[in-house]
């Protein structure tokens, strides 16, 4: 056979190949795309379930409790928190910043990678990174002198913050490619950041006076002063997420864990969605009230091991908090407190505490 009949035979063949396939790839865009019916979000407004307890056995309790030292990186397990005037204390209490303005996972879905950690005697907060060469230890104690202060942007709030150093800066700014700053509440008077006027109004606190108004303070927080979600909650999720993407015909993936919600407070033993039932609640004599049911954004979608935000391109959990559990025009998830100790009620959670709903 001639070189040129070869060539003809070769081609011929490729070309059956590169038909045959695209023929296929027509056939499963069409399939999927115009005979299976698509199924749109019809979105079922949430409303406050009411739970009975009577068959619950045994009590309702703290099962594990985070704190997030520097706000939207990773959190640290802990056996207590302690809560001040500004919350539980060490969470939220530094901030990275670019131009002066806070900056979280929605944007920088990498943040999820940078693990802070307290030292033991409390004097350091000591901060990896995938990538960095060594850590970056931070004083606890750092320098308050005027010099150091900067006014930073927190949403809608511009407030005073410490500088943490050009160290820390320089360490920040090689991990993120960008000028980032790390700084930090003073421990003077000067940071001041009350709680949303929504919260008070919550809380029923219109005709309180300014100055007892301006007691209700907040750290680098969205909102309030702690978070608390139950396993049941999250476990409901997952079959709802699993329910969505049965429906839409889509691959099912790996359920998600307390990780993606970054919780205060998980609550082990409640029934699901009990929680957004409590709007006072004790746990070791520290007395929380709910100033709102968690809105979400799409940080839920950043995978936390991964630090990929919407990594399989289905925007869960988000989408399915939309769809289910749409209050008030927000999808919501789990419940803010603020803590107030104006008798004395004790500032001391543990884990294995019990949840008390009053």
């Amino acid at each position: 056979m001639s070189t040129f009949n070869k060539w003809i035979e070769s081609n011929i063949g490729l070309k059956a190949f590169a038909t045959a396939g695209a023929v296929v790839m027509a056939s499963y865009y069409f399939y999927y795309h115009y005979l299976i019916p698509k199924v749109e979000d019809k979105v079922v407004p949430y409303s406050i379930p009411t739970i009975d307890t009577s068959s619950r056995v045994g009590d309702v309790h703290v099962k594990k409790l985070f704190i997030y030292p520097i706000k939207s990186c990773k959190g640290v397990e802990v056996k207590s928190i302690t809560m001040d005037k500004y919350g539980i204390v060490n969470d939220r209490r530094w901030l990275l910043t670019h131009n002066n303005r806070f900056i979280t996972q929605r944007v920088y879905p990498e943040m999820a990678h940078i693990t802070p950690h307290i030292t033991d005697d409390g004097k350091e907060l000591v901060i990896s990174a995938p990538g960095m060469d060594k850590d970056l230890h931070v004083p606890i104690a750092i320098n308050q002198s005027g010099d150091n202060k900067v006014d930073v942007v927190i949403w809608k709030d511009t407030v005073s913050a410490i500088d943490c150093g050009e160290e820390a800066k320089q360490w920040f700014t090689k991990y993120f490619g960008k000028e980032i700053k790390l700084v930090t509440i003073p421990t003077d008077d000067s940071y001041f950041r009350r709680i949303e006027k929504t919260f008070i109004d919550a809380l029923k606190y219109q005709d309180l006076p300014e100055e007892e108004k301006n007691k209700l303070q907040a750290s680098f927080v969205d909102g309030g002063h702690i978070h608390i979600l139950s396993e049941a909650s999250i476990s409901k999720l997952n079959s709802l997420i699993r329910k969505n993407r049965e429906e839409k015909g889509e691959k099912q993936e790996a359920d998600l864990t307390y990780l993606s919600f970054r919780p205060n407070i998980l609550v082990e033993n409640a029934f699901a969605d009990e929680e957004d039932t409590w709007d006072t609640l004790s746990i070791s004599n520290v007395l929380l009230k709910r100033v709102e049911h968690t809105p979400r954004c799409k940080l839920t979608t950043v995978e936390p091991n991964k630090g990929v935000i919407d990594i399989y391109g289905d925007s869960e959990p988000l989408r399915s908090l939309k769809r289910f559990r749409n209050l008030n025009g927000q999808p919501v998830f789990g419940i803010v407190c603020i803590h107030e100790d104006k008798n004395n009620n004790g500032n001391i959670i543990s884990v294995n505490d019990t949840i008390k709903k009053l």
